[in-house]
């Protein structure tokens, strides 16, 4: 009887452990072909299993054997999780067009732009550009790239179409960050050492107002495109959120936020605007419909970045300190912190991908990537990534995701490649599995005691 029972607990967790309905989130996933390195001297599409490796696949249309897949260096698989891709000596901002699959990232040092295909994974362009670029926007609709040029005040202007400068537009001194109203076509740009931001006529090409409005060192811009506003960070101790109007081209007013805001971020479905700030510690909640302070959230020391995921009406602040790195997870409907997530050393920017709701941190001294679980509010996955991880893009309709690394390098990792699983997924079998082993162990124990 005893034999018996002990036969039928091993062949129950033998079952257990191989059923199919059981799936571990420690498996590395393989990898599908559009991310697989190209061997040498050869083009087309591979794909990646854990027992063979990379191996040929027919690729799923003829355009994937394009000329794309002849051009630029080899990436190189670091890990299961992500390419690397070598760019330039130091990276700036990097932006993906996701109607043509392409990513564009500045190279500061080299005076230029790579355009690397997000199908092969390789640089298919170099564009020259201005002085130290350093940020850039991409308009999708009309497929331009336009790109800041901190050293020659200018803003280069580049066709997705040809992969080439189509106009150098001059603006202020240290022009930084950019924002776009893809619905209007205007291009809006923060000069950092002169305190104005330029208005760009994206079918001109050409400066149409210059407004002078206060300290941007370090500022941000955000866009209310249905309403054709534009919101802009004034930085230092007496904060402020500048308001301009889209239609006029004129200052509309300024809002009181916390001291020395460094970002800003919209929530397109409520009307709400949300502003670190990193001198006091706080996030500010600002409604763009009234243009007026209605809240101010205390959060972990050090706040410099926030995103916003419209989806699920929640704010995600990084801070980062000596001591602590932190993501504060708020609450858009109580304008409460219901949530602080310990993340890694340098945690100063996010993506969100809003139909999965994850997010991404890049960690720029730990030189990893956090990801997050925007359901239970944890750290997932963390990876490894290059050098000094400054920006990070999303690609939502190739489920991929792009660091920049201020190293020289862009990392790329497929979602498909990340452990969005923390723990088992069991079937109704399952269950039922170990109700059975548990009940042959308690049979077996009794016996031994008879």
């Amino acid at each position: 009887m005893k034999t018996l029972h002990l036969a039928i607990i091993t062949t129950l967790a033998a079952v257990l452990l191989l059923h199919p309905s059981v799936t571990y989130a420690q498996n590395p996933p393989d990898l599908p072909h559009q991310i697989a390195p190209l061997p040498p001297n050869k083009i087309g599409c591979y794909v990646y299993t854990n027992k063979t490796g990379w191996q040929p696949t027919p690729c799923a249309n003829s355009s994937q054997t394009g000329s794309l897949g002849s051009m630029g260096p080899l990436p190189t698989l670091n890990s299961t999780k992500r390419l690397d891709i070598h760019v330039g000596i130091r990276t700036g901002q990097i932006a993906v067009n996701p109607d043509t699959n392409i990513a564009y990232v500045t190279n500061i040092d080299e005076n230029s732009v790579s355009v690397i295909s997000g199908l092969t994974n390789k640089i298919v362009d170099t564009i020259p550009v201005g002085t130290s670029p350093v940020r850039l926007a991409v308009n999708p609709s009309t497929n331009m790239v336009y790109v800041s040029n901190a050293n020659s005040q200018s803003v280069s202007v580049i066709s997705g179409d040809t992969n080439s400068v189509v106009a150098t537009i001059p603006v202020g001194s240290d022009p930084q960050s950019i924002a776009i109203n893809h619905r209007t076509n205007m291009i809006y740009v923060a000069n950092w050492i002169s305190n104005t931001v330029s208005v760009i006529d994206g079918s001109a090409n050409k400066v149409v107002a210059t407004l002078s409005v206060c300290n941007l060192w370090s500022s941000d811009l955000a866009v209310d495109e249905p309403t054709d506003t534009i919101y802009v960070t004034c930085t230092g101790p007496e904060g402020k959120l500048v308001v301009i109007s889209g239609t006029t081209n004129q200052l509309a007013g300024t809002i009181s936020v916390g001291r020395d805001p460094d970002k800003v971020a919209l929530n397109p479905n409520t009307g709400m605007l949300y502003t670190a700030n990193n001198g006091d510690n706080t996030v500010s909640v600002v409604s763009a419909k009234e243009n007026k302070l209605v809240d101010t959230i205390s959060v972990a020391p050090f706040p410099n970045f926030v995103a916003v995921n419209p989806v699920t009406n929640t704010i995600y602040v990084t801070s980062d300190s000596y001591q602590n790195h932190k993501l504060s997870v708020i609450s858009g409907e109580t304008d409460k912190v219901v949530r602080t997530i310990d993340v890694d050393i340098g945690a100063q920017n996010i993506a969100i991908d809003s139909s999965d709701n994850v997010i991404y941190v890049p960690n720029y001294v730990a030189e990893t990537l956090s990801v997050v679980s925007g359901k239970a509010n944890s750290v997932i996955d963390t990876i490894p990534v290059g050098p000094n991880p400054s920006f990070i893009a999303i690609n939502n309709a190739t489920k991929t995701v792009y660091i920049s690394n201020f190293g020289g390098t862009v990392s790329v990792i497929p979602f498909s490649n990340l452990d969005l699983q923390t723990v088992p997924e069991f079937s109704f079998a399952v269950p039922v599995l170990l109700v059975g082993i548990a009940s042959g162990i308690m049979s077996y124990r009794m016996g031994i005691r008879k």
